[in-house]
């Protein structure tokens, strides 16, 4: 055999050997404060593991296991202290701290080497548990979607109900589109699909549906219908049952009170089941938008419709029915976002 091809045969095995390595996922590091006889667990979904830390290193077994999230949990000081761990094809190395507490959960401090993509999915996600979904939350969520690698899959995966509310429809498509194939068809990048194809419909800038329920007289209105000619309107998800909904009404009518000449209305959709009590709670508060219902509670279709789990819930929809705020941001204030469309 020709001897520079024999060279040339030997560096193509040697680079998809590295390659194939590259592939291989593993999980070991250390935890140098443990005490003789201490473990640790490692569970995945309906799998658990565990291993004794020796000499103050260990190592899992990952044989069959694919890039997941996975919880790594501990006994320390006889208290329970966890990690999550987000695993790619590569090898992970975890230098294990001591814990912080984070409301209820004791969280473990790590340091992660040779995989990025758990390194940055982390820093995001315990960076959102410290922040309560603020300024930073949306940050760090936005930096990690725009990678277009496994780290935005998980991260769009296991806050689907979360960055919907802060990022808009041709944001959220945009980095779902960026991601390559291998990870679209991942196990992780197909929950994404699916859990951001529930909540999708309701993002910013998204077309809400469409939907016709009956006034109390038995009158059919439709959203489409309704807004049009109008320049904002309020779709308020209530019941007269519901406290904090009521609680919110003058608010509700302070801005319609204000706003309504300029081309803001308000459409009320109750989940009360008792007619009667429903029409009271209209009277009661004053509220001279128009109002409409299953009257079918909480089993009626609005609830799936609209995704929510939880009244009052507010979607601000222009006069094509496009979503201009959803109910996170309307809640945090609802008022300026009515008055900054109105400037």
């Amino acid at each position: 055999m020709n001897k520079n091809l024999l060279i040339l045969m030997m560096l193509s095995l040697a680079m998809f050997a590295c390659r194939t390595e590259g592939k291989k996922m593993s999980l070991s590091g250390e935890w140098l404060s443990a005490e003789k006889g201490q473990m640790l667990y490692l569970a995945g979904n309906k799998w658990i593991d565990s291993v004794e830390v020796r000499n103050g290193k260990f190592e899992f077994n990952l044989d069959g296991k694919e890039p997941d999230e996975y919880v790594l949990s501990r006994i320390n000081k006889g208290e329970r202290e966890i990690l999550l761990v987000y695993l790619d094809n590569c090898r992970t190395y975890l230098k294990l701290g001591e814990a912080e507490q984070v409301g209820n959960v004791a969280w473990i401090k790590c340091e992660i080497e040779g995989n990025p993509v758990g390194a940055v999915t982390w820093d995001a996600v315990f960076s959102a548990m410290k922040d309560l979904w603020g300024e930073t939350t949306a940050r760090k969520f936005r930096e990690v979607s725009m990678r277009g690698d496994l780290a935005s899959a998980f991260i769009l995966w296991k806050y689907a109900s979360v960055c919907v509310e802060f990022m808009t429809y041709d944001e959220l498509t945009g980095y779902m589109n960026k991601l390559s194939e291998e990870v679209k068809q991942s196990p992780v990048g197909k929950r994404m699909y699916a859990d951001l194809g529930e909540v999708l419909p309701m993002a910013k800038g998204a077309i809400a549906p469409d939907f016709t329920l009956n006034t109390f007289d038995g009158k059919p209105v439709s959203l489409s219908e309704y807004v049009k000619g109008k320049k904002v309107v309020l779709i308020d998800f209530w019941a007269s049952w519901c406290a904090p909904c009521r609680a919110k009404n003058p608010e509700v009518l302070a801005l319609y009170d204000k706003f309504h000449e300029k081309g803001f209305d308000v459409l009320g959709v109750s989940l009360d089941n008792d007619k009667d009590a429903w029409m009271k709670a209209i009277q009661e508060d004053k509220l001279p938008w128009t109002h409409v219902s299953e009257l079918k509670g909480w089993d009626g279709n609005m609830r799936v419709l609209y995704n929510f789990n939880g009244i009052p819930n507010l979607v601000l929809v222009d006069g094509s029915r496009r979503i201009l705020a959803t109910s996170f941001e309307l809640h945090r204030g609802l008022k300026g976002v009515v008055e900054s469309l109105f400037k």
